[in-house]
């Protein structure tokens, strides 16, 4: 397996330094436009499961998802999100709580 292969774009070889800073161009870009003003319109089955609070409600839905083993890592990532947009979100889900979700059936 060949790990260092080189990176195109646009059919033009990128420098793995032109690379680096793209990615940093782009992840400065995302969090600018995440944390501007952005409206962000609520979908309607979402008010179905938080409250304008920010606490979930029962909600029963046709979705199929994998439990989380390793929480640790999970439980940091949502740290360092929080510290980020804390206001924009709802209460943080308990660990116990984490999962992936394959498919959204019907919701």
């Amino acid at each position: 397996m060949e790990l260092l292969k080189e990176v195109y774009f646009d059919k033009a070889p990128l420098k793995y330094q032109d690379y680096l800073n793209y990615l940093i161009d782009e992840k400065e870009s995302t969090l600018n436009f995440l944390q501007g003003s952005t409206h962000w319109p609520v979908i309607p089955n979402l008010t179905k499961k938080v409250n304008n609070e920010g606490n979930y409600i029962p909600f029963k839905g046709d979705t199929i998802v994998f439990p989380v083993k390793q929480q640790e890592i999970f439980v940091r990532i949502q740290e360092k999100v929080y510290q980020k947009a804390n206001q924009s979100l709802a209460n943080p889900l308990k660990p116990e709580y984490f999962h992936i979700t394959l498919h959204d059936l019907n919701n």
